[in-house]
């Protein structure tokens, strides 16, 4: 399985978050370097980030990368910065930061 699906907008605590440009995930499943376990690949290229997994993805890929993108905002972007504490955690926040067009 190979699929790519894009999103505009987040919703996040009653607001709307919205991209500057369609956020691509790249959803993807192949068998492991045992060759008899199948792993389960998201990965966005913006960033670049994503996961492996071994549990297959729910049919509906829109909502699986919603919810990594929620985790996203609460373990990083709405966060302070002195609250992270890893540089590499605060550059990784300021990246989706990035992707977010500034509020009206």
């Amino acid at each position: 399985m190979f699929r790519t699906i894009s999103i505009k907008e987040f919703p996040y605590k009653g607001k709307k978050y919205r991209f500057k440009e369609p956020l691509k995930a790249r959803f993807e499943s192949s068998l492991a370097q045992d060759f008899k376990t199948m792993v389960y690949e998201m990965y966005i290229e913006k960033i670049p980030d994503g996961f492996t997994r071994r549990e297959p993805f729910d049919e509906d890929l829109t909502k699986e990368l919603k919810t990594f993108i929620k985790h996203v905002f609460d373990d990083y972007v709405m966060k302070e910065d002195n609250e992270i504490g890893n540089l590499y955690d605060i550059e990784y926040k300021h990246k989706w930061i990035s992707l977010l067009k500034q509020p009206k």
